[in-house]
């Protein structure tokens, strides 16, 4: 009899402590798995980033590598046979254009902080200035962005110089860019479209259409190639009173991601799945403002000048 009261006593006091323990470390376990899934999520989200970054930088360089030396004879060369712009004709234009840039935000995890690269959309003003000179293409940027711009300067102003027919060889065209923050490396070559139209506006002294803004690459025979950051440009114009949104005709599929949320055990994991869409659909639905697809300088033109 003793025993078995022993036992039971022992039993008891066992028991006790076995819920005594499950409440000391169920909420530590808790506090484990919770930090676990922000882990999860957040390492999801930086790999969504790195997803579209690595994406848009593949695009913009394919389409921006090939012509950048092309275009740098032939502004140096002056072989057209067409006349120098006579001596004391200058020219300027401006436009607003839609960019992207890179910041870094600290975000907690846990005990931890981490620096995750976040992309936002911004614009930037573009100006080009047409000044008797020697036939140099320059690049001004506020602030400092390195040589980004100046591939994609070279082949505009070679572009513009073949379409209006001015051999250049007598002049100087200075772009001044001038943004609110430090734009991402990849994104220079995207203006280049941009411009093109700029030097075209200014040699010809014609208007640009104030409600028109665009992006896209520049190939020595005018051709409008891909780029990337499209939702973010396309909000960033409307955000700064655009209301036509040219965009290159190889941009017209799109990827986007998108969020699901899945509850396991009480908490919340974060998946992102990609999907193409209609670019044209897309943008109107998330920004609403208006897109037209452009595939040569001359629709550019067509599009833009008044």
């Amino acid at each position: 009899m003793n025993a078995v009261r022993i036992l039971t006593i022992l039993f008891a006091l066992s028991l006790l402590v076995n819920i005594g323990l499950i409440f000391v470390y169920a909420p530590y376990e808790q506090e484990q798995v919770a930090g676990l899934v922000d882990r999860i999520n957040l390492l999801g989200l930086q790999n969504m980033q790195l997803e579209q970054q690595l994406a848009d930088a593949n695009l913009t360089i394919q389409r921006s590598a090939g012509p950048a030396a092309a275009s740098r004879v032939q502004l140096s060369g002056g072989s057209t046979g067409t006349p120098a712009i006579p001596a004391g004709i200058t020219g300027a234009a401006s436009m607003l254009a839609p960019s992207v840039s890179q910041s870094v935000q600290r975000v907690r995890n846990g005990p931890f902080i981490e620096q995750v690269v976040v992309t936002n959309g911004s614009v930037m003003n573009i100006s080009v200035t047409v000044q008797p000179g020697q036939g140099r293409v320059l690049v001004e940027t506020k602030p400092l962005m390195g040589i980004v711009f100046q591939d994609a300067a070279n082949t505009a102003v070679a572009v513009a110089a073949n379409r209006t027919g001015t051999n250049l060889s007598g002049t100087d065209i200075l772009f001044s860019i001038e943004g609110d923050r430090q734009v991402a490396a990849v994104d220079g070559p995207s203006a280049g479209a941009l411009m093109a139209l700029l030097c075209i506006a200014a040699l010809g002294h014609r208007p640009i259409d104030p409600s028109v803004t665009l992006t896209g690459t520049i190939n020595s025979d005018g051709h409008v190639g891909a780029i990337g950051g499209i939702p973010e440009k396309a909000e960033a114009a409307k955000e700064s009173g655009m209301t036509r949104f040219l965009l290159p005709r190889e941009n017209s599929r799109m990827t986007v991601y998108e969020q699901q949320i899945q509850d396991y055990r009480g908490f919340q994991m974060v998946r992102y799945t990609s999907r193409t869409v209609d670019a044209k659909t897309y943008i109107a639905n998330t920004t609403g403002i208006r897109t037209e697809y452009i595939d040569t300088i001359d629709d550019v033109v067509a599009a833009a000048l008044k």
